[in-house]
């Protein structure tokens, strides 16, 4: 058919649970470079896929969008760490920021001192991954980053059947 000649189908990525045992913590950035605000979204999931933790997080004075992706990395691991299981998994669509937490050594950029944060609080978990996924399977991080940026507001939804200091 004319008009179809290298034309692509693709296929929409979806959200995959973690391993047994694990918690997948989903994150990301929205910045507006004309305000220099932005939002960081966060939601931790079980091996099931129930929600475990979600929050959002409004950022005043960011510089540029890879700081708010960067910043949104820490605060996930940093919410994994004190709330929910020792096992997580960081699941990022910012490509960059996948490379700057599995880099061996010592990082030497601007981001410098938000990437040693995030590698502390996941040094803090008893074991610990990040890994890139499209950004059609971080929807709900998507969202509440964008909510954060939009109501200049903060906030952290914690669950009631995994959570830490519950089972403590």
């Amino acid at each position: 058919m004319a008009g179809e000649q290298g034309a692509r189908v693709r296929e929409m990525s979806k959200w995959k649970p973690p391993g047994e045992g694990w918690t997948k913590v989903n994150v990301d950035g929205a910045y507006d470079a004309t305000t220099g605000e932005g939002g960081v979204g966060v939601v931790i999931r079980d091996n099931s896929g129930s929600v475990l933790l979600t929050a959002w997080k409004f950022i005043q004075r960011g510089q540029y969008a890879e700081e708010v992706e960067a910043l949104a990395c820490a605060e996930g691991l940093l919410l994994a760490k004190e709330w929910c299981p020792p096992r997580a998994v960081l699941e990022t669509d910012c490509s960059a920021m996948v490379k700057a937490l599995m880099m061996q050594g010592v990082h030497r950029s601007r981001l410098k001192f938000i990437i040693e944060e995030a590698r502390g609080a996941g040094n803090g978990l008893s074991d610990w991954t990040v890994v890139h996924t499209r950004r059609e399977s971080n929807g709900v991080s998507h969202e509440l980053a964008q909510l954060a940026k939009r109501n200049r507001h903060s906030a952290v939804w914690r669950f009631l059947q995994e959570c830490n200091a519950l089972s403590e």
